[in-house]
């Protein structure tokens, strides 16, 4: 056997976190005869295993920071899974060993895994130009119409316009990034919906266009 160490580190997707997806990981490591460590990481609780069936068998709450799944440091092969909900770098799968045919056919099953669980919002995450352009689009789409609401078509609505416009882009930039979560567990229909009222409060330019209209632009 090649004592040259192979090496595959696979970004993780944004995904929808189920017990599920822990599962299927655990039972394709576990089956590779690996040892491994299940961690949970909540606001109110930590939670650790050894054993995937127990792992999941346990109540996870819903305040979920982070999961992850790992090997000792030490063995050969090193199988390590980090899915972080509040930290970017701490959001990928790293596999190494010895036999560089296993660390690849490992690693394209956890991809396949992965995939089944990917959330359909995925670009807007991790793509630049989609992430930046998106909320561009939607405030030059919300300022003619909100300026006739107020009757500003004039050329001093013209000033209000140009500011609307980057206040609602970045405002819409941030609450698109907040609306959609890198990671998504628990009822996500019900998370929608309490976010949907905040967009159509704040995310519409609406309020943005009142602060403005105060502040006598």
């Amino acid at each position: 056997m090649s004592s040259i160490t192979s090496k595959i580190t696979i970004p993780i997707k944004p995904t929808r976190i189920e017990k599920g997806l822990i599962n299927e990981l655990g039972e394709l490591l576990e089956n590779e005869n690996l040892k491994l460590q299940y961690h949970l990481d909540s606001k109110s609780q930590e939670i650790s295993s050894s054993s995937v069936q127990e792992f999941i068998s346990l109540d996870w709450g819903k305040d979920i920071q982070g999961i992850t799944i790992s090997t000792g440091y030490c063995e050969d092969p090193y199988v390590k899974i980090e899915m972080n909900f509040n930290r970017s770098y701490s959001r990928e799968c790293f596999i190494s060993g010895k036999n560089a045919t296993w660390v690849n056919g490992v690693a394209n099953r956890i991809v396949e895994i992965l995939e089944k669980y990917r959330l359909s919002y995925a670009p807007l995450k991790t793509n630049w130009l989609i992430k930046i352009f998106v909320p561009i689009i939607l405030a030059l789409i919300l300022a003619y119409p909100i300026q006739l609401v107020f009757g500003l078509l004039t050329r001093e609505g013209l000033t209000l316009a140009y500011l609307l416009v980057q206040f609602s882009a970045i405002g819409l930039y941030l609450f698109i990034q907040w609306l959609f979560p890198y990671f998504e567990y628990g009822k996500s229909i019900q998370k929608f919906m309490q976010k949907a009222i905040w967009f159509i409060i704040v995310g519409s330019g609406i309020g943005t266009s009142i602060v403005l209209r105060i502040l006598g632009f």
